[in-house]
């Protein structure tokens, strides 16, 4: 049998406990905040890399095209959230296309037969 003193002791130990899980908003879920930290500052490392790129091949070429446009913009949505997500579909659609006719999804767009 446990002594009132016993009790309230293991009590306040519990609540303790509670309080520090429910403060930290992720009840008994661990979140990797260093190992995401550094994903993201890989992902904003790469989209820089991406948009400089981008102005090489503009440069290089002396012309602005509908697919260095598209390149433009979906990089600069890279840095959001949900761009990111969508930047990220673009660029993986883009290769295969690519891939695939030999010539980028602005490229296509303009070789379509309206």
């Amino acid at each position: 049998m446990q002594t009132p003193v016993e009790f309230i002791m293991k009590e306040v130990r519990n609540q303790t406990i509670l309080n520090n899980v429910l403060s930290s908003g992720r009840a008994g879920y661990y979140v990797p905040n260093k190992e995401l930290s550094l994903v993201k500052s890989a992902g904003v490392k790469l989209g820089i890399a991406g948009l400089g790129l981008t102005t090489t091949q503009v440069l290089y070429n002396r012309q602005l095209t509908l697919g260095n446009v598209l390149d433009y913009g979906f990089g600069a949505a890279s840095f959001t959230g949900a761009g990111a997500i969508a930047s990220g579909a673009y660029t993986i659609t883009n290769l295969g296309v690519e891939a695939a006719t030999g010539t980028s999804i602005g490229g296509n767009v303009i070789l379509f037969k309206w």
